[in-house]
């Protein structure tokens, strides 16, 4: 029997030694690798996103800039005061299948209060705070331009999938300036994936500030003179017998001369970029991709037939060239016959004999008509040439994408000057 208690004594010593052992090679030896694996079940990081930078006027007024909204996720189950919740959302059931989803995004400011009561303590009923872009003092929908959330390409390109993202216009061109730089968060875990406590690791870096060349003013007269031309526009197709235009369809664009900097940029028809900032973007938003006036369009940098307006380059290729000098005349008629066809002039009267002063003032199109008639074939690549020392056929400089028209190509021709464009300088 004695023989028996000692041999189990000896066991239970070798068992416990052997535990004693074992333990000590966890805490011990191998403290560091558990220690950071038991982070990991309770510590994960997150992204801070960095707000964009706004965009302002020239004299400081604010036209984007980010807002604080908050939203009403649910994320399935039963849940307390329905029938005093549903209504304040305006639903009549909650949705069914797993979540979460978003019941209520961007909660008006008056309801939050009442929101923040009916949802303490119930864990499938969360008010999430998000960043949304908004646009205070929206101006020309296709010159300003819409962020959305990134997209598969852009996350990629290191873009995080909540991040907004300048998809056209100034939004979009901007972009190097606006984007901020993420912030990284840890969070804090229990076993049940709820979140105990949150620590900053990295701040957010705010994107920069950019101050446009555009004066609000100015702006807003130009898309009013757009909206206000209809009338205008419909009484001249009542002339030729054309139905009546339901929308104009044009663009105005204002320069200050002595800098060559953009005043004001509008095209018509337009749109309300905040509509792309909403989550989820509404049906109005995806409405405009299929719209066949193409209100996404900035049509201000788009190539048209300059008509009269290049008469002014046609003077400067006369006058240089050597076809005119400042006293030649030639008669202002209603009509010349040149090539076997009728070229008229706008005006229904002789106006009698202009220099070529007088002709650019009444713009006059036989005035012109006679001038090239001297040399037609000879005239196209000086035409051309001189064209290009004006910057015609070229890219401005702006920072929206625009396209350069079209120009004969002129072997040696002389570099355009570039527009200081709508873009002043970022704030510090």
């Amino acid at each position: 029997m004695t023989g028996r208690l000692y041999a189990l004594m000896v066991f239970f010593l070798v068992a416990f030694g052997l535990l004693g052992l074992r333990a000590w090679q966890l805490q011990v030896l191998e403290y560091e690798k558990y220690a950071l694996r038991s982070q990991g079940n309770y510590l994960k990081t997150e992204g801070l996103p960095a707000p964009r930078g706004r965009i302002l006027d020239r004299k400081g007024r604010v036209i984007a800039q980010d807002r604080l909204v908050v939203d009403l996720v649910y994320e399935g189950g039963e849940v307390l005061f329905k029938e005093r919740l549903l209504p304040l959302l305006g639903l009549k059931d909650l949705p069914k299948g797993p979540g979460p989803v978003v019941l209520k995004a961007g909660v008006p400011e008056h309801l939050l209060p009442t929101l923040a009561e009916l949802t303490a303590g119930q864990r499938n009923l969360k008010l999430v705070e998000r960043v949304e872009r908004y646009y205070p003092n929206p101006i020309s929908g296709p010159v300003l331009g819409y962020v959305l959330l990134a997209n598969a390409e852009q996350v990629k390109r290191g873009y995080s999938p909540e991040e907004q993202v300048g998809q056209a216009g100034l939004e979009a061109a901007l972009e190097p300036y606006l984007r901020g730089k993420r912030g990284v968060k840890a969070v804090e875990v229990n076993v049940k994936g709820e979140r105990l406590r949150e620590t900053v690791l990295e701040e957010p870096v705010p994107g920069q500030d950019v101050v446009l060349t555009l004066d609000l003013d100015l702006q807003r007269a130009a898309e009013r003179a757009l909206e206000e031309a209809l009338a205008d526009i419909n009484a001249g197709r009542r002339l030729q017998g054309l139905p009546p235009a339901t929308r104009v369809k044009g663009a105005i664009v204002a320069l200050d001369p002595r800098t060559g900097e953009v005043l004001a940029m509008a095209s018509s028809p337009s749109f309300d970029p905040n509509l792309f900032a909403r989550r989820p973007v509404p049906k109005e938003a995806g409405a405009l991709l299929q719209d066949p006036d193409l209100p996404l369009l900035n049509r201000a940098v788009q190539p048209y037939t300059p008509g009269s307006t290049f008469k002014l380059a046609t003077s400067y290729a006369l006058l240089e060239e050597g076809y005119v000098s400042p006293t030649t005349t030639f008669r202002c008629s209603p009509y010349i016959v040149f090539g076997g066809q009728v070229r008229r002039n706008w005006a229904g009267r002789d106006m009698g004999p202009m220099t070529v002063k007088e002709a650019i003032a009444w713009s006059c199109n036989t005035w012109y008509y006679q001038a090239v008639a001297q040399d037609p074939l000879g005239l196209v690549d000086r035409l051309a040439q001189r064209a290009r020392l004006l910057g015609l056929g070229e890219a401005t400089g702006l920072e929206v994408a625009e396209k350069t028209g079209l120009l004969p190509p002129v072997p040696g021709s002389g570099k355009p000057s570039k527009s200081p464009g709508i873009l002043g300088k970022p704030f510090p």
